[in-house]
């Protein structure tokens, strides 16, 4: 019993030195962080999210460049021709790891304009999920684009679309964030390397990299994405719109809380479409199958792709379908300018008058109505 105790005590002991060597630890870090915020340097913390992400945009796996460099058919995933059936016998010298680095550099250097076009795409159909791209988003992404034409025609963008999505393996296969009949983030990014291999010149000898980097600069960025959600959410972050959101808070909050009937507080789908029901703003022109595409559009910074564990990635599927305070306060912006599209009004006057008019006055009524009701009842009692 003695030596038990002794060795108990012994490692409480140790267990207290590591302790206090992590408290030290950590207090130093901080201190050092403070300083070096008073020195006007602040510590960068690494955004683990955000880098997982990039790293789809950015990366190509070398086996699956192997057909596009051998110039041979892919893996057909609905019976039409490989769209790297083009691909210029020259390309067969790359080295499928060369290319890659190649592929990398270029997709480094057009990342931000290839998440925003990704989103974009990814969110336009209503029934679907704005993390992955279907056939028919991704038809819309190349129609935009102007990529059709004598050299890449319709089956071999269909033959893009599903040797991209062609999974490999059974991990690939389980993968409850990979529909096999949609495209994620690094898969898209292979697609298009395979539409830039189909649609150069048969003797055209130029390497991936660089096919990828002209059809990214004479098409991709030139023509997709034409509505640009980010500049939009720079003109709603301008102080004066958000005075506006900031004067009305209060109110916006307490309708928010009243809709939020989904889970963990948060607007669903249904419950966004049952407020513009209720505020009158679907008509003949703004559609329910409108109030559900604002809904996906509105959605910021999904990541479904890319999850640390499977208790994560419920939580992750379960945010990507509920709409969040702020998400909802950018709705409400879109609808100000779908109901006032005057281009010479300023979006906070917009946002002023639709707030007012849609939200408060309406909140305003149903308060007294409410207040009316409970004196009604007050006079009743006995």
């Amino acid at each position: 019993a003695a030596e038990m105790t002794r060795l108990a005590v012994a490692r409480a002991a140790a267990e207290r030195c590591h302790w206090q060597a992590m408290r030290d630890r950590a207090r130093d870090y901080a201190f050092q962080c403070l300083l070096r915020r008073a020195r006007g340097t602040p510590v960068a913390i690494a955004d683990r999210k955000a880098e997982r992400e990039r790293l789809q945009y950015t990366r190509v796996a070398p086996d699956r460049l192997r057909d596009l460099l051998a110039g041979a058919p892919g893996t057909p995933g609905a019976g039409t021709p490989s769209a790297a059936a083009t691909a210029s016998a020259a390309a067969a010298t790359e080295r499928p790891d060369r290319a890659a680095r190649a592929l990398q550099a270029v997709l480094e250097e057009n990342y931000e304009d290839l998440r925003r076009i990704f989103k974009h795409y990814a969110a336009g159909d209503v029934e679907g999920s704005a993390g992955t791209m279907s056939l028919e988003e991704f038809w819309s992404f190349v129609k935009d684009c102007r990529l059709l034409s004598k050299r890449l025609t319709a089956a071999k963008v269909q033959s893009a679309f599903w040797d991209a999505n062609a999974a490999e393996g059974e991990a690939a296969l389980e993968d409850p964030n990979n529909p096999d009949s949609e495209l994620t983030i690094n898969e898209f990014v292979e697609a298009l390397v395979r539409l830039a291999v189909a649609s150069a010149a048969p003797t055209d000898r130029s390497s991936i990299a660089e096919k990828l980097s002209r059809l990214l600069a004479t098409r991709v960025l030139v023509f997709a994405c034409r509505s640009n959600a980010a500049r939009f959410r720079s003109q709603l972050e301008a102080p004066d719109a958000q005075a506006v959101l900031h004067r009305h808070r209060d109110t916006l909050q307490e309708v928010y809380r009243s809709y939020a009937k989904g889970s963990l507080d948060q607007m669903s789908a249904a419950d966004f479409k049952q407020f513009c029901k209720d505020r009158s703003i679907i008509d003949g022109a703004f559609t329910d199958t409108s109030a559900a595409a604002l809904f996906q559009r509105v959605q910021q910074d999904e990541d479904t792709a890319a999850a640390g564990g499977a208790g994560a990635e419920g939580v992750e599927e379960s945010l990507a379908s509920l709409m969040s305070y702020p998400e909802f306060a950018e709705a409400l912006a879109v609808l100000a300018v779908y109901k006032s599209p005057n281009p010479y009004v300023p979006l906070s006057a917009k946002l002023q008058d639709f707030i007012t008019k849609t939200v408060v006055t309406r909140t305003m009524r149903r308060r007294q109505a409410i207040a009316a009701r409970r004196r009604s009842m007050a006079q009743i009692r006995p």
